[in-house]
């Protein structure tokens, strides 16, 4: 997330480091844009830490915060359920293809059974083009075959991923960033 935010330059220090009291929280924060500030994960994998680090250390710093996310890893393993003992609530994000949309049902099971009773879903990627080409799943599908309810749909935009390569924001007009707003 900190290189989609253009900010990966300025991670000196992660969560990691707030949760085992190497620095304050505020010392690991990158103010990213008014109002939002982002807590960069380890750019390893951390295995080693408790099952319950995460909702451990939101239940230290929540009261310091109108909300906070989670930036979970893609699929399913042992970084969505931690994630999922400290949150209220979750967003499932898919494309609309086969394997994506599989992928978010287990992941809305996972949730469900780690007492997340409220998730919503974002279609990422999605073209109206493909679908009328029978190469992705339309809206409707997609919804009934993660079972979850949609929160919003985010177009395909080939300019997303020159924006994650060189770190700049898309333009306020470009239909993502609409989607997103």
């Amino acid at each position: 997330l900190d290189i989609l935010l253009g900010c990966d330059k300025d991670c000196t220090f992660n969560w990691m480091d707030v949760y085992e009291e190497r620095c304050k929280a505020e010392d690991a924060l990158i103010g990213v844009c008014d109002n939002l500030s982002l807590l960069p994960v380890p750019r390893s994998a951390e295995t080693d830490y408790p099952e319950d680090a995460i909702k451990s250390f939101l239940d230290k710093h929540e009261s310091e915060y109108d909300l906070i996310f989670i930036d979970a890893p893609a699929g399913i393993d042992n970084g969505v359920k931690r994630a999922a003992m400290g949150a209220d609530r979750a967003i499932v994000v898919a494309t609309p293809d086969t394997v994506s949309v599989r992928g978010a049902w287990t992941v809305a099971r996972v949730l469900l059974q780690n007492g997340i009773k409220e998730a919503r879903l974002v279609i990422n990627r999605f073209d109206y083009r493909s679908v009328r080409r029978k190469k992705q799943f339309n809206i409707d599908d997609t919804i009934d075959q993660t079972a979850v309810q949609l929160l919003g749909v985010v177009p395909e935009e080939s300019k997303i991923i020159s924006a994650s390569v060189t770190g700049k924001q898309l333009k306020k007009n470009s239909p993502a960033a609409k989607a997103f707003d």
